[in-house]
């Protein structure tokens, strides 16, 4: 969703550092010329990701898209709609590959997939979109494995959408570098060096089979960290079960994340709209309170000392039973209690925005509308790059 993250300060501050006036030699989706075309991919890339809002691959835990898609619209060729596909679903492909082949501990060790499993990713991608031989492939994975990086750690701060844009430009090198002729170690993936780094563990030799590609891609309806999605879908479902004495000050909460979940969630109480994507209370808080988790409780609305105040009635823990070890495994328990003595359970297992959610169609198509609206109410103007949707009849459409 890269309308709205073009208005996200750290974005605007990156776009306007890489401008160009007059004759620029390429131009990215919000219509400012750039010095490259690695500069207008990087751009784009940041943008995918500043919000937390584009899509993931639940199985590689990986957002795939915000590399994938600026990497392949940036190629100086005819762009046919159905390579393009293909290239995204080889994505997709790849990255579960790997997500089996490393193991749940790759993300437990404190690596952020995008930028890790993205980047190889992406290279296989573009990689296939460009119909590079399969010697040229596997030389441009090798150089690609070498670029693999980013760090949980940083979640919570700018340089998390960042991450995106790194790996978007290793992907493009690496692939450029490969079709020049130049090699890496064909067996780099099995190699000690990548094994002591990144994985695999017991877990990835087992190899577990993935779920279907329909199943792993998840389009996230909120702007935050997808392990809090099932969260806000239970204080939702509470809010419709008791109404508005649900947010009385008598009320308190327990939440409870399989651990797998619980890691990512970094902040309680956050100090600004980055961090507040990772603070379950706070997210919870904002749906509880007003149906929703919009992007403005993250933007121009974060601060606001109500919510706040209803966040600190949330408890969150981990749940070490809730069976599972990847971020989309186990369940979320929510527990209200309220001094009148009124209580009501929930488990939600159902991960919103899911091939089992009801709600997808009518949800996505009101998740673009806002972001197209909110870069027209920042700028003035419409977002740029709807005029390249138009090249690809079935994407606009899909888009809105």
């Amino acid at each position: 969703m890269a309308a709205a993250g073009y208005c996200m300060p750290s974005v605007r501050r990156v776009s306007e550092h890489h401008a160009v006036l007059a004759s620029p030699l390429a131009v990215s989706w919000d219509g400012i010329g750039r010095r490259s075309v690695d500069d207008a991919v990087f751009v784009n890339s940041m943008a995918a990701h500043a919000l937390d809002f584009d899509d993931v691959d639940i199985y590689s835990s990986a957002h795939l898209s915000c590399i994938v898609v600026p990497v392949l619209l940036a190629e100086n060729m005819p762009q046919d709609e159905e390579a393009l596909l293909d290239a995204i679903l080889t994505a997709t492909v790849a990255a579960g590959m790997l997500a089996d082949w490393l193991g749940p501990d790759h993300y437990r060790r404190g690596w952020h997939a995008t930028s890790t499993i993205g980047t190889i990713a992406a290279t296989v991608s573009l990689a296939r979109y460009r119909r590079l031989s399969p010697r040229h492939l596997t030389n441009a994975v090798a150089i690609a494995a070498s670029q693999m990086s980013g760090l949980q750690g940083n979640f919570g701060s700018d340089a998390k959408a960042m991450h995106a844009g790194f790996a978007a430009l290793a992907a493009r090198r690496a692939v450029d570098m490969a079709a020049l002729g130049l090699t890496g170690n064909p067996e780099i993936l099995t190699s000690e060096s990548f094994c002591n780094n990144y994985g695999p563990t017991e877990e990835g030799l087992a190899a577990i089979a993935p779920p279907s590609l329909a199943d792993r891609q998840l389009t996230k309806f909120y702007p935050c960290c997808f392990a809090i999605h099932r969260g806000i879908a239970a204080v939702l479902e509470a809010r419709r079960i008791m109404g508005d004495a649900i947010v009385n000050d008598d009320v308190r909460f327990i939440l409870t994340f399989p651990a797998a979940s619980h890691v990512v969630l970094l902040s309680d109480m956050p100090v600004n709209g980055t961090q507040a994507a990772f603070s379950a209370p706070y997210c919870c808080a904002a749906a509880l309170r007003d149906g929703t988790l919009d992007i403005g409780h993250l933007t121009k609305g974060f601060g606001e000392p109500r919510l706040f105040d209803l966040a600190r009635r949330f408890n969150v823990s981990a749940n070490e039973t809730s069976s599972g070890t990847r971020l989309h495994d186990g369940y979320v328990t929510l527990d209200v209690t309220s001094a009148g003595g009124k209580s009501l359970s929930i488990v939600q297992d159902i991960m919103p925005g899911s091939a089992a959610d009801p709600t997808f169609n009518t949800a996505f198509r009101a998740k673009t509308t806002n972001c197209l609206l909110r870069y027209a109410e920042t700028f003035d103007r419409d977002f740029p790059a709807l005029a390249q949707a138009d090249l690809h009849p079935r994407i606009r459409a899909y888009l809105l």
